[in-house]
């Protein structure tokens, strides 16, 4: 099996393994250390800017910003009660 640190292009932060432990996803048992898996592409993407320019990032993804972090595994709801 891949190890984790060698599918990722950074060594994922403290932050970001806590939300992912507590993510109803289960990523970090096997799912992320696949060479095909989207959540590590999704890390790739984005875990650069878990700490800082959040404005950057939701202009890119055209999306209204809440907060001024990024975090990984957080459900909200939606108009479909999901």
């Amino acid at each position: 099996m891949v190890r984790l640190p060698d599918n990722l292009f950074e060594p994922l932060c403290q932050e970001a393994i806590a939300e992912f432990s507590n993510g109803a996803g289960k990523e970090l048992d096997d799912k992320m250390r696949a060479p095909h898996s989207s959540s590590a592409l999704a890390v790739d993407v984005f875990h650069y800017w878990h700490y800082g320019e959040v404005d950057r990032v939701a202009r890119a993804c055209s999306v209204q910003r809440k907060g001024d972090s990024l975090r990984f595994e957080v459900t909200h709801r939606t108009p479909f009660g999901g």
